[in-house]
């Protein structure tokens, strides 16, 4: 419904209409706008899987609370879920084929099987529980044949850089991706403060977030959603493992820059 609103604001009043609305209801505009982002960014991922695959999480991620404001630990399913298929049609854009099993994602890369485990802190201080039981699942998976396998630990902490309301101004492609790296790396310093290293096997950490920007770069500034993942190698620089992280990410930041230049 909060989708229909904007669109409907953007109708009758263009640009300036829309942005009125937005601050109008700034929470639920910053709601809207983001989510609405995210289920249209991986349609064209899910929309060849098996229906018994995709469809029953599709549902589950329509009945969650209408904000992340309304959120607890015992409704926040549904996000969560949005967060594994964001990062599973991401691999997928990248030209991987992402499968949907434990711990949350599987995928091969030069003939080697990536687990990803998702996670999405419900709070700051719940993120060391969530990195922690996130290399749990990763072991678990890592258990059995074949050893070459590792896995990789994908965060996001949308919800903990901006809970709604706020929006994101840039004036040029350089400065925004600048600006939001930055801001994104100095939060996940402060979160990720203290933690251990993961342990072998778990080849590194993908920190995501989501946010509804204002784009200055033209005359007449527009809404519009912004996306960043910032990445932490966690194998020697040179090492299978590493070079293994590197081809995971490189596929993606490439589709992300192409993307961006459009």
């Amino acid at each position: 419904m909060w989708v229909a609103e904007l669109v409907s604001a953007l109708k009758t009043g263009g640009q300036e209409g829309a942005r009125a609305e937005f601050n109008e209801h700034p929470a639920r505009s910053s709601t809207a706008l983001t989510e609405s982002f995210e289920l249209a960014d991986i349609l064209p991922f899910a929309r060849p899987l098996a229906p018994e695959i995709i469809k029953r999480r599709l549902a589950r991620i329509l009945l969650g609370p209408a904000r992340p404001a309304d959120e607890t630990t015992n409704t926040n399913e549904a996000r969560n879920i949005l967060f594994e298929l964001t990062m599973a049609s991401k691999l997928w854009r990248a030209g991987l084929v992402p499968e949907l099993v434990e711990p949350d994602i599987r995928c091969e890369v030069d003939g080697r099987a990536v687990y990803v485990a998702c996670k999405r802190p419900f709070a700051g201080t719940g993120s060391r529980q969530a990195y922690t039981d996130a290399l749990a699942q990763i072991r678990t998976s890592l258990t059995g044949p074949p050893a070459s396998a590792r896995g990789v630990v994908a965060l996001s902490v949308t919800r903990l850089l901006n809970s709604g309301g706020r929006i994101f101004e840039f004036t040029a492609q350089a400065a925004r991706e600048d600006r939001l790296g930055k801001l994104l790396e100095h939060l996940t310093d402060e979160v990720s403060a203290g933690w251990d290293e993961p342990g072998p096997g778990t080849i590194g950490l993908l920190w995501h977030v989501v946010t509804p920007a204002l784009d200055t770069r033209r005359a007449l500034a527009r809404l519009s959603v912004m996306d960043q993942l910032n990445v932490q190698r966690k194998s020697p620089v040179s090492s299978a493992d590493a070079l293994l992280f590197t081809k995971l990410v490189d596929g993606i930041k490439r589709v992300a820059d192409a993307e961006n230049r459009s």
